[in-house]
């Protein structure tokens, strides 16, 4: 990181005198997957800062981080560990940003897929140089960490950087994910509980998965609850529930990401279709959703 401050003053100078630009400005605390503003210029530093530090007090301190503007696709990967062994998911691709063509703010995702075989050169250099000195520093610091590790990473022409890490499965990654894991997730589940991650071979459906997001329009600001929601036919692909309610026995949506349809389908192209479709058989006013989820050029 360039810089990291609870103080208002403090950032602001620095954005004034000494942040190179582009640069990524960070929420230093929980905010819903939506606290990374990337910046061109002072003016737009500005901006974010007054946006992330808002109603910040003593009793309550909140932080930025200001950090490289990294240039290069990004891709997830999850390494499922006991605290020190350790086997790694598929790659799967987030698209965050609200709009088609990666435009527009920053959401908690609108949608994802997996695999993303582009990614695999650099699996040896990210388990050797991010995952296991993660985890071991972890160790050493006496807060050994088992669960899903959630590596947000970016491929640039340096190889892969990290932008985050989680202590979780991603969402909608997960739902990418998940629905390709041909392993019970039970098990997995349990041989980190009883540390034999290190015998976990996790086997995956050689298929692709496409996760796509719905979501109430004003999303990710503030947007109207309590839309009825209608299905105009059956759905052939899993819904997983979000941001959905139900009154009087109908469902009407409750948050901004209201549901997410994942499909699996023998390539991008074929789960994509059979996720969109079904995207077209749900509706609520002024639903929002990205028509681009997969078709990302993945190169450098």
């Amino acid at each position: 990181a360039f810089f990291h401050s609870y103080s208002l003053d403090e950032a602001m100078d620095y954005v004034a005198d000494s942040c190179p630009y582009p640069a990524v400005i960070k929420a230093d605390y929980l905010a819903a997957g939506k606290g990374v503003i990337i910046v061109q210029n002072q003016a737009e530093a500005e901006d974010a800062l007054l946006q992330l530090l808002a109603n910040s007090s003593e009793s309550s301190p909140k932080g930025v981080v200001i950090e490289e503007f990294l240039q290069g696709w990004e891709v997830s990967l999850f390494a499922v560990t006991d605290a020190v062994d350790y086997v790694t998911t598929l790659f799967s691709q987030d698209h965050k940003q609200l709009l088609d063509g990666d435009r527009g703010p920053n959401t908690g995702g609108m949608g994802a897929f997996a695999p993303v075989w582009e990614a695999e050169p650099w699996r040896s250099q990210i388990h050797q140089e991010i995952v296991e000195p993660i985890l071991k520093a972890m160790r050493e610091e006496g807060c050994p960490f088992a669960g899903f590790l959630y590596c947000g990473l970016m491929i640039t022409s340096a190889g892969a950087k990290v932008v985050e890490f989680n202590c979780r499965l991603g969402d909608p990654e997960a739902q990418a994910l998940l629905p390709l894991l041909d392993t019970d997730f039970y098990e997995l589940c349990i041989a980190i509980i009883q540390d034999r991650v290190g015998s976990l071979n996790l086997q995956w459906k050689d298929e692709t998965c496409v996760a796509v997001i719905l979501a109430s329009d004003g999303y990710p600001g503030s947007y109207e609850k309590g839309m009825p929601i209608t299905i105009s036919s059956p759905l052939y692909n899993r819904v997983y529930y979000a941001g959905v309610a139900q009154e009087d026995g109908t469902l009407i949506t409750s948050g901004g990401r209201v549901l997410c349809v994942s499909a699996l389908g023998k390539d991008r192209e074929a789960a994509r279709h059979a996720a969109y479709n079904d995207i077209n058989k749900i509706n609520f006013a002024n639903k929002r959703f990205r028509r681009d989820i997969a078709q990302r050029n993945n190169k450098l």
